[in-house]
């Protein structure tokens, strides 16, 4: 009853990622549209004196600076981030495709069933190895060039 094929169950678990991505995003949202309100009905209300209107133009200005640091970081760091995450796929598709061909051979699987492991494993040692495959032909061209 409640078994899934692949397609599936790929299907559920995007829209399920998809679905909370997108409540957070609405509830950030409204979170910030009730704060600026409220900041701006005390603006408008007029009963602020100038060291609470500095003080919060200030807060707002704090808030809006760090939010451009950490995407200005994001960027600068992208490529070691990605680097790392490819890096780390790798190396889960390799240690785990490896271990499941090594069962399936002590284990006298099927030429056709061994396949898909061996496929997997291949992919993760050319994944671990894509980073130290990068490095030297960039530092080939900075040799030659």
């Amino acid at each position: 009853m409640f078994a899934m094929r692949d397609e599936e169950a790929f299907a559920f678990c995007a829209f399920m990622f998809m679905t909370v991505v997108v409540v957070f995003m609405f509830l950030r949202h409204k979170l910030r549209t009730d704060r600026l309100r409220t900041i701006q009905k005390a603006i408008e209300s007029g009963h602020l004196d100038e060291a609470a209107r500095r003080s919060i133009i200030e807060t707002l200005s704090a808030e809006s600076r760090s939010q451009q640091q950490m995407w200005q970081a994001l960027l600068s760091n992208g490529a070691r981030i990605v680097r790392t995450v490819v890096f780390i796929a790798g190396w889960l598709t390799f240690v785990i495709g490896g271990v499941v061909f090594a069962g399936m051979l002590m284990f006298g699987a099927q030429r056709y069933e061994v396949q898909s492991a061996m496929i997997a494993t291949a992919v993760g040692f050319a994944l671990v190895t894509l980073p130290l495959a990068m490095r030297e032909i960039d530092s080939r061209r900075t040799v030659r060039g």
